[in-house]
Formats: structure tokens, sequence, C-alpha cells
């Protein structure tokens, strides 16, 4: 009795074309998927970095203004945001009920040179005026 394995064996000992094709498709796919993944994940490493750095620089800032008097924090103004990229802008926001108790609400947003929408928003509470 002849084995049918043998023969079997003999006749798939080449890959087909079509096999090669098939692999170096699905090979691709999964290279592009990688890089488009890779290059996704810079943008957002780079967004995420530049948000820090405005945090930590609006940080100092509003500490530098919260130590002084109310007098002193820039309202409805502009400015550089230390040595970065960025730059910095205040105005207030209607809020009732901030005004009830005596306050207003200060937004102070931080922008790219480059960009139209704020990386970072901080909206504050302030004094309406200066006790003595």
């Amino acid at each position: 009795m002849r084995r049918r394995s043998n023969n079997f064996w003999a006749a798939r000992r080449a890959t087909t074309l079509i096999e090669v094709i098939a692999g170096l498709v699905i090979l691709g796919t999964i290279l592009a998927a990688l890089l488009i993944a890779r290059g996704r994940f810079a943008r957002q490493e780079a967004m995420a970095q530049r948000t820090l750095s405005a945090t930590r620089s609006l940080d100092a800032l509003v500490s530098q203004w919260m130590n002084g008097p109310v007098s002193a924090i820039p309202v409805n103004d502009r400015g550089d945001l230390g040595e970065s990229n960025q730059t910095w802008r205040t105005h207030l926001i209607p809020d009732p009920s901030a005004e009830s108790v005596g306050a207003r609400v200060m937004r102070v947003e931080v922008f790219d040179r480059a960009g139209r929408q704020p990386i970072v928003t901080l909206d504050l509470l302030l004094q309406a005026k200066e006790r003595s």
C-alpha cells in the first residue's frame, strides 16, 4: 500500500505566486497600520508636551498675579508666556452669581502663536473691589 502523504507533499513543495502576494499584502497592511499609529502617537505626545509647558508657565504667572494686589491683575489684556512660543489673554466673563457675592470671573487663555484654539483655559474668581 502506498502512502498518500508522500504524493501530497511532493505536489505541495512550491509556494504559489498568489500566496506570496497575499502574504506581502498582509505584511504591508500591518506595516502601514503601525506607521499611522506611530504618527498619531507622536502628534498626541507633542500636544501633551505643549499643554504641560503652558500649564506650568500659566501656574507661575497666576501665582505672581495672586501674590500682588487685585488691582495689579491684568484684566482684558494679553502678553507673552515666558520663553515659550505661547501667549496669554484675559477677559471678563459675565456671571450673575459671582456678581451677587461681590466678585467677577476672569478667564485666562493660553494659545500657541500659530493656533486659534486655546491650549489651556483657566477661570479665576476675583474680588470686585480691593478691601482697604
